[in-house]
């Protein structure tokens, strides 16, 4: 062969090297040199975070928080499908802690995910703290859902997930998630301590005391059927409720109290009814708490005086929704008309005031007393000058505020913004000032910011940003 006809072999050998090449990249999707990433993309040194990925604590980085993914809505249509409700105020009150549900257009709330998140009054941002196996509890009862007194941390508990039932501590710094405690049965009821240093525990197998600094437990009252539990005089006491029967569902409770030191149990009542809502009232040394019938709805309002062992029943009837002061000397509740059942006449509420601090004496003022519409879940502002409260009116829901006295009856969401509305108190700021609500707005339940004049200062499901994970 001569040289040109070699040279033209070869130029054509090459050519078809590169077709074959061009080829391969075109079906493999190979990145040619202007598509590789260049050194500063291959590099293991991460960006620093944006604003959108730190936590509210400015400067820290979010660390993630296990649970279901995420964070915010995926669709549209499952935008549309979100509501929010139950919120709590942080102590400093920079911050609001609230559940949202979502799920499809259409979906039922038991079909819906659960998660807790966490709104920041000054970045106007928020995100979600962690997913919920099952219907939290702290719907209704806010004593399962637990802010530390400085802040620095939350405490809530969770049914139904991969190891059972389980206790979560929050940290408000990082938002880091630590699981405390965990079974398979019953684990419920926590109650912190006031020097926020430790945890009470039920058990199936009784209440243990949790140190949160060293993770150490130990079991304080051995028992079965163990659930509502608090703190009593100078922490030295536990007020606890037991079941009085082998089937705690069905069978009734017993009130005790077990004194720390001696170790002494006492019983102080026995109910053929459930006792919950146990709260100590340190500034007159009494145990106000709520009698239930769990198939009927009912529930009944009690005080008790542990050193004489009298109680007093402080509703006549049933009652839907009541809140005590913070010095714990006033209470006021939603009572139905005697002789009512749950459900039947309630536009027939009425708001009583009840003054607990005369131990010997306890009177009761109606402070509604309407025609033709039910006052329900009353909510005390921390300063004790003010009460917030729903109003089931002809065509719908409304919340209002009055002096503890009943004076100024205002108004401040009408049935017509808010036909539906919202399934837990309102939420007072800590300075007495702002009420955090749920409202329906367009069929989903928005989280609204309000004044006591009605003004909403903030739709925080609308207006605050989302931070992703």
């Amino acid at each position: 062969m001569h040289f040109q006809q070699k040279k033209n072999f070869l130029w054509t050998i090459r050519g078809a090297f590169f077709v074959l090449l061009f080829l391969l990249v075109s079906c493999t999707g190979i990145p040619t040199q202007e598509e590789a990433p260049g050194p500063q993309e291959t590099s293991t040194q991460e960006d620093p975070p944006s604003e959108e990925q730190l936590a509210p604590g400015r400067g820290e980085e979010t660390a993630e928080v296990p649970g279901q993914e995420p964070g915010q809505a995926e669709t549209e249509e499952d935008l549309k499908a979100m509501d929010e409700w139950c919120p709590s105020w942080s102590p400093d009150g920079s911050r609001i802690i609230f559940i949202r549900s979502s799920g499809p257009v259409g979906s039922t709330q038991g079909e819906r995910k659960k998660e807790i998140w966490i709104a920041d009054l000054k970045t106007e941002k928020q995100r979600r703290l962690a997913s919920l196996n099952s219907e939290p509890k702290y719907l209704y009862r806010s004593s399962d859902l637990i802010w530390s007194s400085d802040g620095k941390f939350l405490v809530y508990q969770d049914e139904g997930g991969p190891k059972g039932n389980a206790i979560y501590r929050i940290e408000m710094e990082k938002l880091t998630r630590t699981e405390l405690a965990t079974q398979t049965d019953l684990l419920s009821s926590p109650s912190l301590s006031s020097d926020n240093s430790s945890l009470l525990i039920a058990k199936s197998d009784g209440v243990y005391l949790l140190d949160l600094e060293t993770g150490e437990e130990q079991r304080k009252i051995e028992g079965k059927g163990i659930h509502d539990m608090v703190w009593g005089k100078e922490e030295k006491e536990i007020f606890f409720t037991q079941a009085n029967g082998t089937d705690f569902e069905a069978e009734g409770e017993d009130l005790l109290i077990m004194d720390l030191e001696s170790q002494e149990v006492k019983k102080l009542a026995s109910y053929q009814l459930h006792i919950q809502s146990l709260t100590y009232l340190k500034e007159i040394d009494r145990l106000f708490y709520v009698i239930v019938d769990r198939g009927r709805g009912d529930q009944i309002t009690a005080l008790l005086d542990p050193r004489k062992t009298e109680i007093t029943q402080l509703s006549p009837g049933i009652v839907e929704g009541h809140s005590l002061s913070q010095d714990g000397k006033l209470l006021i509740q939603a009572e139905y008309p005697q002789g009512a059942a749950p459900g039947e006449n309630r536009r027939g509420i009425d708001l009583f005031l009840i003054d607990l601090s005369d131990v010997a004496k306890v009177t009761r003022t109606n402070l509604t007393n309407s025609k033709g519409t039910g006052e329900i879940r009353p909510s005390f502002s921390p300063d004790g000058k003010r009460i917030a409260f729903q109003v089931l009116a002809e065509q719908g829901k409304e919340l209002w505020v009055m002096n503890a006295d009943g004076t100024e009856q205002t108004r401040l969401l009408s049935q017509e913004e808010f036909p539906n509305f919202f399934w837990c108190p309102p939420s007072w700021s800590p300075d007495s000032q702002l009420l955090a609500s749920g409202a329906n707005q367009g069929g989903n339940d928005d989280l609204l910011i309000l004044d006591t004049q009605g003004k909403v200062v903030k739709n925080i499901s609308q207006e605050f940003s989302i931070v992703k994970e």
